[in-house]
């Protein structure tokens, strides 16, 4: 178990982005349950098209998750509840030794 395993303590569950139904509506994957700390701070992102938008939650993680997809404080078997935040950038934190992925820093809308 490494450093960072022990910080995260708080469960999270994880919803690919979805996709479109043809429709109008949605189709959800599977939820995942995952460990994560959570911490309420604003962040100012710049979009891959020059943008900005303000992140106002930050999630770590164990995991790699991807751009698009929904993060929710808590364990739920239901589609993303209304309090599920969506993910709008992500980065990686690296171990200095060996320049190995540690740990998966998600900002949420």
């Amino acid at each position: 178990m490494s450093w960072y395993s022990d910080l995260l303590r708080e469960t999270a569950t994880y919803w690919s982005p979805p996709s479109r139904d043809g429709y109008g509506g949605y189709v959800w994957s599977s939820p995942s349950t995952i460990l994560s700390k959570w911490e309420e701070v604003s962040n100012l992102i710049y979009a891959s098209d020059g943008s900005h938008i303000v992140s106002s939650t930050v999630v770590y993680l164990s995991i790699d998750v991807v751009i698009g997809g929904y993060l929710y404080a808590g364990s739920t078997l239901l589609s993303p509840p209304e309090a599920a935040r969506q993910i709008i950038s992500i980065d990686t934190i690296k171990s200095l030794r060996e320049q190995t992925i540690i740990c998966y820093k998600a900002f949420l809308r």
